[in-house]
């Protein structure tokens, strides 16, 4: 996943401080990239770290990236009678920030 950031609007956020931010990421998944939207919750921790959360899930389309093979196979070999072509994605990450 790719997303340009305005820094000002990280450095804006005190330490402690959280903001909700709404962001255009690249996503690239087995070989293929989507554009999506998507809101986040960023968390100036102590130690200049920074959390960077999902405020929603993410519905990601196995057919977006071409992954319907897979999860066929999947369903073939569970003895499922079906698996949904959509899954909702969450994230929580920790960024170390770097300065210079």
């Amino acid at each position: 996943m790719r997303a340009n950031i305005d820094t000002s609007d990280i450095d804006a956020i005190a330490e402690g401080a959280s903001a909700l931010l709404t962001v255009d990421v690249e996503l690239n998944l087995h070989g293929e990239t989507k554009p999506l939207t998507m809101d986040i919750a960023v968390t100036r921790l102590a130690g200049a770290k920074l959390s960077v959360v999902s405020v929603r899930p993410v519905i990601l389309n196995v057919s977006d990236f071409s992954l319907v093979a897979g999860v066929e196979k999947l369903r073939e070999l569970a003895k499922l009678p079906s698996i949904s072509q959509a899954v909702p994605v969450s994230f929580y990450l920790i960024f170390k920030l770097k300065h210079g």
